[in-house]
Order: structure tokens, then C-alpha cells, then sequence
């Protein structure tokens, strides 16, 4: 019987997670959205230019929008959701990068990269250390993807470090972020059993 209660407590413990962390996800989409339009405008030669660069935000704007009526309605949205929601994350942040060039700068001269860090972040803050790796993972090898394959690429001229240099930064937010969940679980759980 007492496996069962502890079944039961650790799953609602999950849920409550899920559903407070959406409000992580729902502020980490906005910072990308509102970032992403100033360095646009900042770096815009046109209207024409403007345009074309916010047309990928607009799939990132609806589905935020989405998750933000979801969350205000009191209907919260389930793990498997908010995955496929970072998947879609990873995916946008990614087209960003790769056709968003502010002032003509491509590939690892893209200031946009820096979107990646709000979104791993959030993962990290709401899912455990193991998923939050391999969702770190799949935007080190989408951004990788992007500087190899987008001109200038990576050359030995001090890029490689830069690289490299994002990529801990990278992966060091996802596991800071994993810290501070798991302490805030025992946390939580130490102040559970003060109460009964």
C-alpha cells in the first residue's frame, strides 16, 4: 500500500512540475519572440527585409499564444505537449538562425544563437537531467549543423573556440538549470514530510 501512495504522490508531484513549469516555457518563448523582432529591426536595411525575417517568428508567436490560453484557462498543457512545443523550439530558433542574417552575418556570426540558451533553460528547469541532455544535445547538433554548412563555416581562426565555447556555455545552462529543479525537489520534499 505504501509503494502505491508513493506511486500516486510522485506522479501528481510530476503533474504540479509540468503545469508550473509551463508559465517557464510560456516567458523563455516570449524573451525568443521579443529578441528576435529588436535584433530584426535593429539590424533591418528595408521593410521588405523586415518581413521576410519575421515570417518564421510567426510559428513561434501562435503556438506560444496557444500554450498561453492554455495556461490562462486553467488547462494545462502535458509533458508530451510541452516536448513536442521544444522540439518546435529548436526547430524555429534554428530556421532563425540559419536564414536571419542581421547586417549579413551567417553561420557562427549569427547573433541569434544566443536564443537556444532561453529555451534549453527552460527544459532544464522543468524535465529531468536525462532528457534535459539529450534536448541539449539536439541544439548543439542543430547549431553545429548551422555553422558547418552555412557560410563562413567554422575555420581555425580562433572559430573553433568560439564554437566550443558556445557549446559548454550551452550545455552548462542545461545542467544549472537541472541543479536548481533537483533542489528545489528535495526542497519541497523535505518540506513535505516536516508536515505530516
Amino acid at each position: 500500500m505504501t509503494n502505491e501512495l508513493i506511486s500516486q504522490v510522485s506522479q501528481e508531484h510530476g503533474l504540479e512540475v509540468v503545469f508550473y513549469g509551463q508559465i517557464v516555457f510560456i516567458g523563455a518563448r516570449w524573451f525568443v519572440i521579443i529578441g528576435a523582432m529588436f535584433l530584426t529591426l535593429w539590424h533591418a536595411e528595408s521593410v521588405k527585409a523586415v518581413k521576410v525575417n519575421l515570417a518564421p517568428l510567426a510559428f513561434l508567436i501562435a503556438a506560444n499564444f496557444f500554450l498561453h490560453a492554455r495556461y490562462l484557462m486553467d488547462l494545462p498543457a502535458n509533458a508530451t505537449l510541452l516536448k513536442l512545443a521544444s522540439a518546435l523550439d529548436l526547430v524555429i530558433i534554428t530556421l532563425i538562425v540559419l536564414f536571419l542574417n542581421p547586417g549579413g552575418l551567417t553561420g557562427i556570426n549569427n547573433p541569434f544563437f544566443v536564443f537556444y540558451y532561453p529555451v534549453v533553460l527552460a527544459f532544464s528547469l522543468v524535465f529531468t537531467r536525462q532528457r534535459t541532455i539529450v534536448y541539449t544535445a539536439a541544439a548543439i547538433l542543430m547549431y553545429a549543423a548551422v555553422c558547418l554548412l552555412r557560410a563562413p563555416g567554422i575555420h581555425l581562426n580562433g572559430d573553433e573556440e568560439l564554437f566550443g565555447i558556445r557549446m559548454i556555455t550551452l550545455l552548462g545552462t542545461a545542467l544549472l538549470g537541472t541543479m536548481y529543479w533537483r533542489i528545489q525537489r528535495a526542497r519541497r520534499a523535505a518540506a513535505g514530510a516536516l508536515s505530516i
